[in-house]
């Protein structure tokens, strides 16, 4: 069911009114100073209107709203661009044309209006008339490096870089300072795989903009692109003295340095040493240190993200929370052992931490080894957290492994009631039954786990059901 727009009442309406004024901006104001005072009013409740609909999703109101606005005040070039947008929002493309070209014959010097016009015109499937949309802005805006911008990335979408390099050097040479144009020109070097050219250009940003960390992170990655990798850590040294807490810096160089030919040994210890005095950059913050991981895994994978989590742990070994960081970061890296012992080295500092018992007992439990200490554990940490659904899983899936099933079931029936929906425990409640025979109450278990089960979990599931069809076709 969709809400209505919840109604205004005078008093909001006259503070909206007074904050629209800013809303809409002093660029055309005067092109509603001629307006008598009460059908400027008429103006601003009808934008209010227009605003509160788009906010509280009524994108259908806002458009209304604006269009009456828009009548009451037809050649203002504000609202032109916010009803166009407001069409484009809701796949209007062909009416926010027409809209958009309208407001453009009135107000031909309103560069964002040319822009939404070319976005329009390229949603409604015109793409000739985006070009020529495009080339009449920077005819109109031959200093406005925007304009120049939009048009390259729209030549460099239809398969033409090269005119899009020609349009950003011609811009350049009356406009060397401007920074933005020297990235931008740098990427579409880059995509030409004319790295060297990409580097001059980004180095020119650089001097023009020396504390700017993401530039700094694109030298050192057109440096990786052009073979230059040397002078990629140089720049990297420098990054890292500017901004200590860099992240994309360290990221850029190590991308380049995991793809080259340094030998594996080498690749380890220097990416050790730059992970390392990241960390000791980051300092103690454990979220921040969990968001620098992250980043880690998600750009370089989870042997980076595991180095990383190391370092933090031998730099700091009395601190619990560094050495879980580092046990799950190895457990992400099928490193199963080397998350043991640092969870191991956790339970030293931290003897009764419920978390640190189960995850040492499950992951014996899981490889089916040392299971008498696994129960052990997990039994600890049960006495720690008695209500807890994945120690009593752990617990089950102990016993499971043991093969006193009966007991398995005991406890994942009783996880499976306490963690709701949790497909895990349901695929172990599966297994148990499923080893007891009971093949009925096996498949419910997996079937009720198919909902909520991830990608990889999905297929295993699907093997045990097709198994379990194929035995009873036999």
């Amino acid at each position: 069911m969709k809400w209505a727009s919840p109604p205004v009442d005078n008093l909001k309406i006259s503070i909206l009114l007074i904050f629209s004024v800013a809303a809409l901006g002093c660029a055309h104001q005067n092109s509603r100073d001629s307006f008598p005072i009460e059908q400027q009013a008429h103006v601003y409740e009808s934008y209010i209107r227009a605003q509160m609909a788009h906010f509280s999703g009524d994108l259908s109101g806002a458009i209304n709203h604006a269009r009456q606005a828009l009548e009451e005040a037809p050649a203002d070039a504000d609202l032109t661009l916010f009803l166009g947008e407001l069409l484009m929002l809701t796949d209007n493309s062909e009416e926010a044309v027409q809209v958009l070209e309208e407001g453009l014959s009135q107000h031909p010097q309103e560069l964002k209006l040319h822009l939404a016009l070319a976005e329009a015109c390229r949603l409604n499937g015109e793409q000739e008339k985006v070009s020529s949309v495009l080339e009449n802005a920077v005819l109109a805006f031959p200093h406005e490096a925007q304009a120049h911008l939009v048009l390259a990335n729209h030549l460099a979408q239809e398969g033409q870089t090269g005119q899009g390099i020609s349009l950003l050097q011609a811009f350049l040479t009356g406009h060397h300072d401007a920074v933005e144009v020297w990235v931008e020109l740098s990427a579409f070097y880059q995509v030409e795989g004319q790295y060297d050219a990409a580097v001059t250009a980004i180095e020119v940003a650089n001097r023009l903009l020396p504390n700017d960390e993401q530039i700094l992170a694109s030298l050192i990655n057109n440096l990786g692109l052009a073979g230059r990798l040397l002078e990629g850590r140089e720049v990297l040294d420098l990054c890292v003295t500017r901004f200590r807490q860099s992240v994309s810096c360290p990221v850029s160089f190590l991308a380049h340095l995991q793809a080259g030919n340094t030998p594996d040994p080498e690749k380890v210890a220097v990416t050790t040493d730059i992970l390392r005095n990241l960390g000791r950059a980051v300092g103690a913050n454990i979220s921040r240190l969990r968001s620098v991981e992250r980043i880690l895994y998600r750009e370089l994978g989870p042997l980076s993200a595991f180095l990383f989590t190391e370092s933090l742990a031998l730099d700091r070994p009395g601190n619990a929370q560094l050495q879980s960081m580092a046990a799950w970061s190895a457990y992400r890296n099928n490193q199963e052992d080397v998350a043991v012992s640092y969870m191991e080295r956790g339970l030293e500092i931290r003897p009764n931490d419920a978390d640190t018992l189960n995850f040492i007992g499950y992951s014996w439990a899981e490889r089916g080894i040392r299971l008498d200490e696994a129960e052990s554990m997990i039994l600890r940490a049960l006495q720690i957290r008695p209500s807890d659904g994945n120690i009593q899983d752990s617990l089950g899936w102990v016993y499971y492994q043991m093969g006193s099933f009966e007991e398995a079931i005991y406890w994942l029936e009783s996880a499976a009631a306490i963690s709701n929906n949790n497909a895990v425990i349901l695929v172990h409640l599966g297994d148990a039954f499923r080893a007891t025979g009971n093949i009925a109450r096996a498949i419910t278990s997996y079937e009720a786990a198919l909902p909520h089960a991830d990608a990889e979990l999905l297929e295993e599931i699907q093997e045990r059901l097709r198994d379990i069809q194929n035995e009873n076709a036999s």
